[in-house]
């Protein structure tokens, strides 16, 4: 039997993981397909999930309780939902997202506190859009992102989503009953120097800090991964100098692990899967790297095994106890 047991001293909404365990899942862009990486080996699993022939699969994200996985195709119009505990087919004929409003082309996915909602980027129509998770219902709806805006993520308290765009960060005001997305940091390495931003997004599970995978063109100097404020402050370069262009970020449920996908460019010459650990000083240092199979590598996510439990502490922190047979 396996536990994991933290004690968190910050407030947050989410709870914390401490421990390397679980699986994380990438979502890929070329193989139309979705790829299982072991956390503790690091080594890629023989189970895939196929997502359809020209899917394209690039947004992926669980349900709170790890039993549903959602998968956006940006060429086939649909969300997948898959039965993430057995590996099996999709639970359900494919969410064609055309039938219920926007969007033509889903690309970023973030899931909200309460799993009732899924919000979903367009790369064509240029919105991002809230969806009702049992019934599929489209609402709100946000204008204002870019073509690049293929990723998203949601802050811990479900007020703020965050999606990369042409040389910026867009920020959406989720407490708004849609509207126009804003700017919320623009060229911070400089005008000219940051041809992409955001090919892979997260928020910090305990900082609330966006994390956001850089690339430069095909200049791999500019390649790496920033860091800014929920305030719109360029703080620093978690990972600088990455050989290959990085697309999809994850990152483990305590924060402590960050992982990126490096594609085949620019000095890399294979595609592969990067493993940080974060420092004293918060930056990431290298663990290690691991060949992913595939010729893009988007979106990702840990997904820790049930049963897990969480207690709330008298002063404000919060526990995890993970038991595992």
């Amino acid at each position: 039997m396996l536990a994991a047991v933290l004690v968190a001293t910050w407030t947050t909404s989410t709870f914390a993981i401490l421990g390397d365990f679980g699986d994380l899942y990438v979502a890929t862009h070329t193989d139309n397909s979705v790829i299982q990486f072991d956390v503790p080996t690091f080594t890629r699993e023989t189970g895939t999930f196929a997502t359809g022939t020209g899917d394209q699969a690039f947004g992926l994200v669980f349900s709170r309780d790890g039993s549903k996985m959602w998968v956006s195709g940006k060429n086939s119009q649909v969300v997948r939902e898959y039965d993430a505990a057995s590996g099996g087919a999709p639970t359900s004929t494919p969410i064609d997202l055309t039938t219920t409003g926007n969007p033509d082309r889903p690309a970023g996915l973030a899931l909200s506190p309460d799993g009732s909602t899924l919000y979903v980027t367009d790369v064509e129509l240029l919105t991002v859009t809230a969806y009702n998770t049992t019934t599929w219902a489209a609402g709100d709806v946000w204008t204002g992102i870019s073509s690049a805006s293929e990723y998203l993520a949601i802050n811990a308290a479900g007020t703020r989503a965050y999606t990369g765009g042409s040389e910026r960060i867009h920020e959406i005001d989720l407490t708004t009953a849609g509207g126009a997305a804003t700017d919320l940091i623009v060229s911070p390495l400089g005008a000219g120097s940051d041809n992409f931003i955001g090919t892979g997004i997260v928020v910090h599970p305990v900082t609330g800090n966006i994390l956001s995978a850089h690339r430069g063109g095909n200049t791999r100097f500019t390649d790496s991964v920033i860091e800014v404020s929920p305030g719109g402050s360029y703080l620093r370069t978690v990972v600088a100098g990455i050989d290959g262009q990085p697309t999809g970020l994850g990152i483990s449920p305590d924060g402590s692990t960050l992982y990126a996908g490096h594609n085949a460019c620019c000095g890399a010459a294979t595609n592969v899967l990067r493993k940080y650990a974060v420092t004293s000083s918060g930056l990431f240092t290298f663990l290690g790297d691991t060949p992913a199979g595939s010729t893009r590598l988007n979106a990702m996510a840990v997904r820790v095994p049930e049963p897990a439990t969480l207690a709330v502490l008298a002063f404000g922190g919060l526990m995890l106890r993970r038991r595992r047979a």
